[in-house]
Order: C-alpha cells, then sequence, then structure tokens
C-alpha cells in the first residue's frame, strides 16, 4: 500500500490546527498572526528508492510590505523563509526519511517528531519575529536568518510605521554606501552611470536599481507630509 503524503495525517492536521494553522493545499499550513503570514511547507523528494523524504520550511512574510513593494516595483518582497533544523540548537537542515513500507505508528512517531520542533523552535522564532520592533532590530543588526534585500526592507518597513526619518536616513546612507561601490568598480574611472561609454558594472546596476527604488519612496513621503 502506498505511504499518503504526511499532511494527509489527521494527527498533524489536529495539531497544527491548535496553533492556529489552516490547511492551505497539500503541501501548506498557514496562520495569520499580528499582521504577519506565517506558513508550514512541507516539502518532499523521492530520492531514494520507496522512500520519501520530508523537510519542513518555515515562512513569516508581512503582506503590508509586500504590496508596497509591488507599487514601488520593487521585487524584493515574499517569506523569510528557513529549514526548521537551522532554528535548532543544532543549526543544520532536518528531514525526515519515510519508507513505503512505514506502518501507522511510524508514520505517528514522524509526525510527532515534526510537532515537537515546530512546538519548541519553530513557533517561537515565528511569534519573535513577528513583533515589528524585534523584526527591525533583527535586520538592523544583519541577523542571518532575516538576511534577505534588508536594504529593501528595511526603509519599507519604517516607512510602513511612520518612521519617515528613519527611512530618509537609511537611504541616504545606502545609496553613499551603493555608489562608492560602484565607483570602485570602474578601477579609476569617473562614475557616470548615464555615460553609455563607460561599460557598466553590477555595481553600477546595484545603485541604478537602488536609486529608482529610493526616489519612488522617497517621493511618497514627500507627498504624504
Amino acid at each position: 500500500m502506498e505511504l499518503k503524503y504526511i499532511t494527509y495525517s489527521e494527527l498533524l492536521c489536529e495539531k497544527l490546527a491548535l496553533m492556529g494553522f489552516k490547511r492551505k493545499n497539500k503541501s501548506d499550513y498557514v496562520r495569520e498572526y499580528n499582521g504577519f503570514v506565517h506558513t508550514l511547507s512541507f516539502c518532499h523528494s523521492s530520492y531514494i528508492p520507496h522512500t520519501r523524504d520530508y523537510h519542513i520550511l518555515v515562512e513569516f512574510s508581512y503582506p503590508k510590505m509586500e504590496k508596497l513593494a509591488r507599487e514601488l516595483e520593487a521585487y524584493v518582497g515574499g517569506a523569510w523563509t528557513s529549514n526548521v533544523g537551522y532554528l535548532t540548537p543544532n543549526n543544520n537542515f532536518q528531514q525526515w526519511n519515510v519508507p513505503s513500507s512505514a506502518t501507522e505508528d511510524d508514520v505517528r512517531e514522524t509526525v510527532y517528531d515534526m510537532i515537537r520542533l515546530i512546538e519548541t523552535y519553530a513557533i517561537p522564532y515565528l511569534n519573535k519575529l513577528s513583533d515589528m520592533n524585534v523584526l527591525l532590530l533583527e535586520l538592523e543588526e544583519g541577523n542571518s536568518l532575516v538576511p534577505r534585500h534588508a536594504d529593501y526592507n528595511l526603509p519599507m518597513l519604517y516607512y510602513l510605521i511612520g518612521e519617515n526619518e528613519n527611512a530618509r536616513f537609511y537611504i541616504e546612507q545606502e545609496l553613499k554606501k551603493k555608489e562608492s561601490r560602484a565607483k570602485r568598480s570602474h578601477e579609476g574611472n569617473s562614475f557616470d552611470p548615464n555615460n553609455n561609454n563607460i561599460r557598466e558594472t553590477p555595481f553600477d546596476r546595484e545603485y541604478n536599481e537602488y536609486k529608482e527604488f529610493a526616489d519612488k519612496l522617497m517621493a511618497r513621503i514627500k507627498q504624504e507630509g
């Protein structure tokens, strides 16, 4: 008898429901918390014959920031994601190997182990970073679990919570750093992103893209006073 997908387990559904998660599709369970969206994704592969390897992605996103990013045409939104194993003291990739011959008791033990890690590590992580003050601090300090596009996310978050001066100051500092890197990338050539005679470098593109984003966000800040 072929092993059913792990999220069809009534035990898993029951335990996750107690934490506020609702099943979204075959792989994902979702809940809303403090304005954020939390997702547990149960991914699987079958590299070994007659075996399914499962791993859990722990994700959180802030829909207001994603909406703002779309409006500013800054495609840097999306969920912050980590394998559940990186949230544990072992800090390594965690997966569960479930053979097709697994009994119901075997599957139950696997589910209990998954739930244990979710309750002990994933939920505290999600709850902690769904506090805006904590998330801002983690982004400012370069937490390795939330490093993605901090240069875009931070000013957008500042703006969304009304800290426009922080958004303005951060953008100004980032523009200076990106412009400096772009200048150095030309090895002595004068930096002019509008000069077609100078070959564009990745650092030029980084600066130009960020400048475009910065101009749009700063215009919005100025418009709103």
